[in-house]
C-alpha cells in the first residue's frame, strides 16, 4: 500500500504543478487592472486621484498631431503657388504673349465702345445742323 500512496502522492504533486503553471500563464495574458481600482481594492482614497494615468496612451497621438501640424506648415511655406495681383483685368494671368495679345484686342474694342457711345449722347444744335445740310447740298 505505500508504493500505492507514493505514486498517488507523485501524480498529485505532477497534477498541482501544472496546474500553478497553468494559472501563471493565464495571469501573464489577462489585462492590467485599471489604477482606480486598484486603489479602490486597497482601500486607498480616490479623492485626490488625476486620472493622468488613463490618459498616458493618448500622449503619442498629441504628439503626432502636433508634429504633422508643423510638417504642414513647413510644407505651405514650401510648396504656396506663386501669388501675382488678383484684381483687375489682367492681373495675375502672367506675361504670355496670348494674353498679351487678347488685352490689346480688350483695349481696342473699349476704345471703339467708348467712341460709339460719345456719338450717341452727343447733342446737335439745329441751327449748326441746318447749316451743314445747306452746306453739304
Amino acid at each position: 500500500t505505500s508504493t500505492q500512496q507514493g505514486r498517488h502522492t507523485g501524480d498529485m504533486r505532477a497534477f498541482l504543478l501544472a496546474l500553478v503553471a497553468l494559472l501563471s500563464t493565464a495571469a501573464a495574458f489577462a489585462p492590467a487592472p485599471h489604477p482606480l481600482l486598484a486603489r479602490l481594492r486597497h482601500g486607498q482614497r480616490t479623492a485626490g486621484v488625476s486620472t493622468r494615468s488613463s490618459t498616458i496612451t493618448m500622449a503619442c497621438r498629441l504628439n503626432a498631431k502636433k508634429e504633422k501640424r508643423a510638417r504642414n506648415v513647413e510644407n505651405m511655406r514650401k510648396f504656396k503657388k506663386p501669388t501675382g495681383k488678383k484684381f483687375g483685368p489682367g492681373k495675375g494671368k502672367g506675361n504670355s504673349a496670348k494674353a498679351s495679345a487678347m488685352g490689346v484686342k480688350r483695349a481696342a474694342a473699349r476704345e471703339a465702345e467708348a467712341n460709339f457711345v460719345a456719338t450717341l449722347f452727343s447733342s446737335v444744335d439745329p441751327d449748326a445742323a441746318a447749316a451743314d445740310e445747306g452746306a453739304t447740298k
